[in-house]
């Protein structure tokens, strides 16, 4: 029994090592979603980019923190050995797995909104490209990246106003004549679908892969605690039993 609650005590201590690389490599994952999020940010308008950008990441910042909070808790606890301390980041890991979880379900559901509001704030727009350096930056920004040219396709700028394509539109990276068979045909919502279609895959296979190890960490806080309190019954057994001195 006290080479299990040993190794148990282990595991705990190597898991919450690993949990708080996990917190530093989301705080970096962080910062590449919020450049990533800067390069769409002038296709909707700005309430768009506060629901979609902001929030969405001060609520990973929070679990970043939280994540990394826990894990020097788990490490405390499981040196220390103090039963209310495992009993706390059992309950404080419990509920980031359950954040996680909602989280991911967010993922999918706000997915078809980004979607219908990029689609929307791109053809709003498109009259202004000449004229608004932030949607021409992020425009050209899109179409260059993903290979494709206007909303559903190319024709989108001559329908709203722009008799001529951009630059960006163009196959070559050097530039080209923006006419056919010189520029991407395909419109850039079905590859910005792709591109949040993958990332949403990508973002809840992580969320669920680190939820169940996540639970592992629970379970072994829970499973120690369940040992140190049968221990202690067995002691308080054995001095009941004992018989007195005379």
């Amino acid at each position: 029994m006290k080479s299990m609650s040993v190794l148990l005590k282990a595991y705990l201590i190597f898991f919450n090592i690993f949990l708080c690389i996990v917190s530093i490599a989301l705080l970096a994952g962080i910062a590449y979603y919020f450049y990533a999020a800067d390069q769409y940010k002038g296709v909707a308008d700005d309430r768009d980019v506060l629901v979609y950008t902001v929030v969405p990441l001060v609520i990973l910042i929070v679990v970043a923190i939280m994540l990394f909070l826990l894990s020097i808790l788990g490490i405390i606890s499981a040196c220390l050995d103090v039963k209310p301390l495992l009993l706390l980041y059992g309950v404080l890991l419990a509920c980031v797995v359950l954040a996680q979880v909602i989280g991911g379900g967010l993922v999918i559901g706000f997915k078809d909104t980004v979607l219908k509001e990029l689609s929307n704030g791109f053809i709003e727009n498109i009259p202004t490209y000449s004229s608004s350096d932030a949607f021409r930056e992020s425009v050209d920004y899109i179409q260059t990246q993903l290979q494709c040219c206007g909303v559903n396709s190319y024709t989108d700028w001559v329908k709203n106003g722009v008799l001529v394509i951009p630059q960006s539109c163009c196959k070559s990276n050097s530039g080209c004549v923006p006419v056919l068979p010189f520029i991407y045909t395909e419109g850039c919502i079905d590859k910005i679908s792709g591109v949040l279609t993958k990332s949403a895959a990508i973002t809840i296979s992580v969320a669920i892969v680190l939820a169940l190890i996540q639970l592992s960490g629970v379970v072994v806080a829970f499973i120690i605690c369940g040992n140190k309190k049968r221990q202690y019954g067995s002691v308080i057994q054995y001095v009941r039993i004992a018989p007195l001195p005379k």
